[in-house]
């Protein structure tokens, strides 16, 4: 039956109605022969016609559905079907978990949801239909949404009812108010469980457990447990998943085996993400420069040894991947230093919580200049999430800028760095590795900081590199993932 009607629909409920009181038709079957859809249409003829081929199919297991009637939600049966507005997008997730039973909280304005393993989950109505990406989104051939939730969804929607289908794996409510032409949404119970809000900030605990912090004993396993080799990655997205998994573990990993060869090196980077362009370039070359050279404006383009740090904190937007693939190395100096942001957080907030509660909320300032440039940033040493877990770590003694802090702020701060420093150049967290030629080396910028130690200029060491964004690096591992998970 459309919208419009259809011949005969009152008689065809009428002859429904007389069926299921004689328990020739399941009731599952009646609803969806009834129902509004722009997938079925016909006339009277081809109404009974389907009757009669329904009528034998009574074996359909047959799942609780609420119906609001008044102020309370009524049971009814449902079997499985498919619906006109069913969401795509809600299809994500692999939880095997059904749906047990869903009954109406906050005056109907919610609902609780009780799966087959105990576990209750909690979901707005409001939220539902933001989140029906079928309904908002499927008519952009972009994939942004096309219904504004602020003014077109009112904050009183609720359920005029709720069908659980499929053996519990999909959830169906009818709205109480249609939006943009859409009277009711499908959402996957996988979908469900794992945007479940308990759910999802336990995830979110799980992720940042899942990241290892580490100390001067990583060494060992750089060439080994966190190498990839490069025609490997290079061939195989299974592979270049493999080496992001490890950079996101551990904040570092390698690949192993890469041509020297600057234009090899760029086309490994460029599988990670985008090259981020800079006033230091593209992909560059970090070679000794004499103090004239007007592209002299780092101390990287020095002998010097450089303390750890991580870079671009006088960027808003720091830089996520820090890549680094020598060619020519010094066989006396020149090693890499490399500290582990995170790992620092876990020993400062051991021997010093004021000090780490001090440099995760106040800003600090940090500034480039030269003759083309000057930008600044402020950040804090330590980044925290919305849920309180570090996801980010920032620190560069070199490009500190002028601290203007309320005095009473300035002896903590000074007290607080101090603290932070003893905690970097304690040697227990210091990892020492020496970059030979084919050696190409990914830091996640945003937790572990790099240094080197002096080298010769007449050595002829040779590095070439580039930055990638963060967004950009975890969006190729989302990619990946999703395509073989």
């Amino acid at each position: 039956r459309t919208k419009a009607g259809m011949a005969g629909s009152g008689a065809a409920k009428t002859w429904i109605a007389a069926l299921r009181g004689q328990g020739v038709l399941p009731l599952h079957s009646a609803q969806w022969l009834c129902r509004p859809s722009v997938h079925r249409r016909g006339t009277a003829l081809e109404v009974s016609q389907s009757l009669r081929s329904l009528a034998i199919h009574q074996n359909t297991r047959q799942i609780p559905v609420l119906q609001q009637k008044k102020m309370g939600w009524t049971m009814q049966n449902s079997g499985t079907r498919r619906f006109a507005h069913s969401s795509a997008a809600s299809e994500g997730g692999k939880s095997s978990c059904t749906i047990a039973n869903v009954t109406p909280a906050d005056g109907h304005k919610a609902m609780r949801v009780e799966w087959s393993d105990g576990h209750v989950s909690h979901f707005h109505m409001i939220w539902l239909r933001d989140h029906d990406y079928a309904a908002t989104v499927e008519k952009s051939h972009t994939n942004q949404r096309v219904t504004d939730t602020a003014f077109d969804v009112p904050l009183s929607i609720s359920a005029n009812s709720i069908e659980v289908l499929s053996g519990g794996s999909q959830l169906r409510i009818k709205w109480s108010h249609v939006v943009e032409d859409v009277d009711s949404s499908t959402f996957h119970a996988a979908w469900l469980r794992s945007n479940c809000y308990k759910e999802h900030a336990a995830a979110r605990a799980a992720e940042s457990k899942a990241l290892h912090a580490w100390g001067s004993e990583i060494g060992g396993k750089l060439l080994t447990e966190m190498a990839v080799p490069y025609s490997e990655m290079m061939e195989d997205d299974r592979a270049l998943l493999r080496l992001l998994h490890i950079t996101n573990k551990y904040g570092v990993a390698i690949v192993s085996g890469t041509p020297r060869d600057k234009d090899i090196s760029q086309r490994v980077c460029e599988r990670v993400g985008p090259v981020r362009h800079t006033f230091y370039g593209g992909f560059w070359e970090t070679v000794v420069l004499p103090p004239e050279d007007d592209k002299n404006i780092d101390s990287a383009y020095s002998t010097v040894a450089l303390p750890a740090h991580t870079d671009g904190s006088y960027w808003v937007d720091p830089p996520g991947i820090q890549a680094f693939h020598c060619l020519q190395s010094d066989p006396q100096g020149g090693a890499t230093l490399l500290v582990d942001g995170f790992k620092v957080a876990e020993e400062l907030k051991e021997r010093d919580p004021e000090a780490f509660e001090f440099l995760c909320e106040t800003p600090l300032p940090f500034q480039h200049r030269d003759p083309e440039n000057h930008v600044v940033a402020m950040h804090t040493v330590f980044g925290r999430c919305e849920l309180g877990h570090l996801n980010r770590f920032s620190m560069n003694a070199l490009d500190r800028d002028t601290l203007h802090l309320p005095p009473d702020q300035v002896p903590l701060f000074y007290k607080a760095w101090q603290a932070l420093v003893a905690v970097v150049q304690d040697p227990a967290l210091e990892c020492w590795h020496r970059l030979e030629p084919g050696g190409l080396i990914l830091i996640d910028n945003q937790r572990v900081m790099h240094g080197r130690s002096a080298f010769t200029a007449s050595s002829g060491r040779i590095l070439v590199g580039c930055y990638i964004s963060r967004e950009d690096w975890r969006s190729t591992k989302r990619v990946l993932e999703s395509r073989f998970h």
